[in-house]
């Protein structure tokens, strides 16, 4: 790489400011991801990754009752 003197930057404008920040579609994305990566805890996503099919079918399942359970609570309760 070629190294210059201050001649070579005499021309470079540096006081406008470029704008910094993320992109909103980006940022959405990233939050968009960040709460499906929270949906479960690490070593549950770990232990059901390594589970047959029959026993992801099985947690799928249990877990669908689990909301339906919990969606009916909240029904009742308002």
């Amino acid at each position: 790489m070629q190294e210059h003197d201050d001649k070579y930057y005499q021309d470079f404008v540096f006081t406008d400011k470029a704008k910094r920040g993320m992109p909103p579609q980006i940022k959405a994305q990233q939050e968009k991801n960040r709460a499906k990566k929270q949906a479960l805890d690490d070593d549950i996503v770990t232990w059901m990754s390594q589970q047959p099919a029959q026993v992801k079918q099985h947690m799928n399942n249990l877990l669908r009752q689990e909301m339906l359970f919990i969606q009916q609570q909240q029904t009742v309760a308002q």
